[in-house]
Parts: structure tokens; sequence; C-alpha cells
């Protein structure tokens, strides 16, 4: 027996991996043809469906995982409160776990979906951490929360991070600032990666350019790393006049190293955040920032999940939701 899997019938049979799903599990429309052909790889190779999956529409635990990279970021807290939200409403509970965005925390987590503890996972462990779990994507039901890769066959809701980061460095351009930072998260996360491209086209389409030594990774996304990322920056010899951050905590954490050498917020150097945390509108001053509308991405979530689960042979679907600009004090 061999351990080819669904991905590979669908590219040797050159359809999508949904369409032998579909065979597979005698289920949804496919054309005569194209039954017998996938039905033909599939004797050709041996392939053995793992039953685990499909069993879980008649064994359900009622129990919904939430992989999360960093039980520390709030934003994740909030998205967690829609997701458990949602998930209520229909009679379920949900487990939260912890992966520490590793391969072999996600993979385990998983095995509980195949041996029936879960009836389904949504996923918010960067989309590259994901890819190790593809293989799997048609047969079982996980929806990929703010990571998320388009072209895989999963479920998927987030926002347009690019875009969203182009928007907050034209406000301030559109401000008058022009040394423009960015302290940026883990570049295994889509989110950091995409706010990057934003960051830099939006100074592109303003004929700037980023500082020199301008973008800084943060080694996490703590208000200590961002403490650390700023004092980079105003180490500077031309020190930027705007740092935008990749998260509303190391924007927290620039704001207490601009302070610590005696530099004013905005007079001196301003400041815009993302995520729009609870204690962002706590901070002197204020902080600017880019909203996500995180319960709402949980909730949204949640639903492309239980209709996953509910509905297996629905095609997979990706939502974006829109983000808003917050603006405070502190630009």
């Amino acid at each position: 027996m061999t351990t080819m899997t669904i991905h590979e019938i669908a590219r040797l049979t050159g359809v999508s991996i949904a369409t032998v799903s579909r065979v597979i599990n005698g289920t949804g429309r496919v054309g005569a043809a194209t039954r017998e052909k996938v039905q033909a790889c599939i004797a050709e190779h041996s392939f053995s469906l793992n039953r685990h999956a499909s069993s879980l529409r008649s064994a359900r635990s009622h129990l919904l995982l939430a992989l999360v990279p960093d039980l520390g970021n709030p934003f994740y807290a909030e998205v967690i409160r829609g997701i458990n939200a949602a998930a209520r409403r229909q009679g379920y509970n949900v487990l939260v776990c912890d992966t520490g965005a590793q391969v072999d925390n996600e993979r385990r987590f998983f095995e509980m979906l195949k041996n029936h503890q879960a009836d389904g996972v949504i996923c918010l462990d960067p989309e590259t951490t994901q890819h190790a779990l593809g293989q799997d994507a048609a047969l079982l039901p996980w929806v990929a929360c703010c990571e998320f890769d388009r072209k895989a066959a999963v479920p998927y809701v987030g926002i347009d991070n690019a875009d969203a980061a182009h928007a907050a460095v034209a406000y301030l351009i559109g401000r008058g600032y022009r040394r423009i930072a960015l302290i940026n998260g883990d570049p295994r996360f889509l989110y950091a990666r995409e706010r990057e491209r934003g960051y830099r086209q939006a100074l592109t389409d303003a004929g700037l350019h980023a500082p020199a030594g301008g973008v800084v990774i943060a080694g996490d996304v703590a208000m200590e790393d961002g403490r650390l990322a700023a004092a980079r920056l105003l180490a500077l010899t031309e020190r930027p006049d705007a740092i935008l951050a990749a998260s509303d905590m190391l924007a927290i954490g620039a704001m207490l190293a601009i302070r610590e050498v005696g530099l004013r917020i905005p007079t001196d150097i301003a400041v815009m955040g993302f995520d729009n945390i609870p204690f962002a509108c706590a901070t002197q001053p204020g902080l600017s920032t880019v909203a996500q509308p995180s319960v709402r991405l949980g909730e949204c979530a949640a639903k492309l999940l239980l209709d996953k689960i509910n509905h297996p042979d629905q095609p997979s679907s990706g939502v974006l939701l829109e983000h808003e600009l917050i603006v405070r004090g502190s630009t």
C-alpha cells in the first residue's frame, strides 16, 4: 500500500482536490468521464482513504480546536472571544491550543481531529506552518484565520494586510511625515510579509523610500520587543520622524523607548500601531492604529468551520473583512 495523498491523486488526474474528495466519498456532482479517470488512478496507485476523516460526519464531539501561535498576544484573545461566542450559539465548546507556531505541536493537536476527539479546527498559525497539514485539507474540517493561503483548498478569513498597511503609511505621509520606519513581525507570518509590502508600496507611490536601517524585525510582538526595536531606530544617524509598528504591542513598546530618550509623541516622532487592542486607547497619548475586526474575524471563522462540518461537499470559500484607520493622539 502506498502513502499517496489526495493531493497527488488530484495532480495526476488534473482535477481539483475537491473533485477527488467527491469521487472518494461518493458525494456531489462529478462527470462520468472525470469520475472514471479518478477511480482508475486510485486503483492504479492503491490509494487508501483515511476513513477517520469521513467518519467525522456522524461522530460529533461538539468540540472545536483553536490553534493559536501566542496566547500572550491580546489580539488573539479578541479573536478567540469571537470564535467562542459563535461556537456556543451552535452548541459547541472551544479548546484553545497554544502551538508556539511549531509544526510538531500543530500536528499533535490535529491528531485530535483525526481521532474524533474534536469536530474541527480553526488555525491562526503562520500559513507557512499550515502547509505541513495541507494534504488533509480536502478531507478534514479546518479553517485558516488571519493567516491563509488563497491557493489552498481551505476556507479562510482575514483582512487585506497590504492594503491596510498602505492606508496607514499614506495617512502618515498626508500628515507630513517623510522618514517613516517599520517595526515588523516574524516574516514566517503572512501578515508581516504583506504589511511590509504595503508599507513599501505606499512610500514608492509617494516618491519616498524606507530610511536606511529603517525596517527592523522584532524578535517577537511583545512590548519589550517593540521597545528594543525602536531603540535601534532612534540610534540611527537620521532618526525617523514616524514609526509604523506591525502590532499595537510593538507600538506601545516603541512609545516607551521614545520617552526614555526624552522625545515627545507625536511632536518629535509619531507612532502608528496595528490591531486596535483594547489597551491602545489607554496609552498617553492614545495610540493611532489600524483596527482589525478581531471579534468578527473569530465569529466568521467559526461560522465557516461549522458550515464545512455540516456541509462537507460545499466548495471552500475565503472572506476578507474591512480594516479601519483609528486616529488618536500619537500621530
